[in-house]
């Protein structure tokens, strides 16, 4: 099962330094996403990331980055989404859905797709889930056309759930990190995601 972080959407204090670890400790993939930064904001944080680790990295949006740095794909938000079609050389290339119909519409230009909320947010105050157990455990069981990847609410005592519904992956932010976090919080974190998910790739 593929875990993705997600990155909190302010600027974190030593966030370049807390990225690293968290590559260090096998962290696979991390979504640099900053939805009030510009291109050139989000470059700087790439600039303070060890370059070896970047071909981790999806970044959200900005696709120009892509010419300048080693990175893993792009992820494209709603307001980027008409961009899909763009074609790129090597990266990956994902987008969120928010609804099951919606995941035929993209599948063709996307390697995986997130699908949110899928329970109720931990970083987004009153931001409910949009699915019952039932309709997932439905709609999953059926062949779908590219990864999907759970978002919203998946705390570690939701990675079982996750595991169960046969999603492809889990991504995670609030129950990764928050303003407040310490290094050693969020390592902390990751560590627990990642005995989860080790446990649910042995069932």
């Amino acid at each position: 099962m593929q875990f993705i972080a997600i990155t909190y959407p302010e600027k974190l204090k030593n966030e370049g330094e807390i990225i690293d670890t968290l590559f260090r400790e096998d962290l696979p993939c991390l979504h640099l996403r900053k939805p009030g930064m510009n291109a050139q904001a989000i470059a700087s944080l790439l600039n303070v990331i060890d370059n070896k680790f970047h071909h981790r990295i999806v970044v959200n949006d900005h696709i120009e980055l892509a010419d300048h740095y080693d990175i893993k794909g792009i992820h494209f938000s709603g307001r980027t989404r008409h961009l899909l079609a763009t074609p790129f050389n090597g990266i990956s290339k994902s987008c969120s859905c928010h609804s099951f119909s919606e995941i035929p519409e993209v599948s063709a230009f996307c390697d995986y797709v997130f699908l949110s909320p899928v329970f109720n947010s931990i970083s987004k105050n009153g931001y409910q889930s949009a699915f019952n157990y039932g309709e997932l455990k439905n709609q999953l069981s059926k062949p779908h056309p590219t990864d999907i990847i759970a978002l919203g609410g998946i705390s570690t005592d939701k990675i079982s759930q996750v595991c169960e519904l046969k999603f492809d992956g889990a991504a995670i932010l609030g129950g990764l990190w928050n303003e407040k976090s310490t290094m050693n919080e969020v390592v902390s974190n990751y560590n627990i995601y990642k005995k989860q998910l080790e446990q649910c790739d042995l069932m």
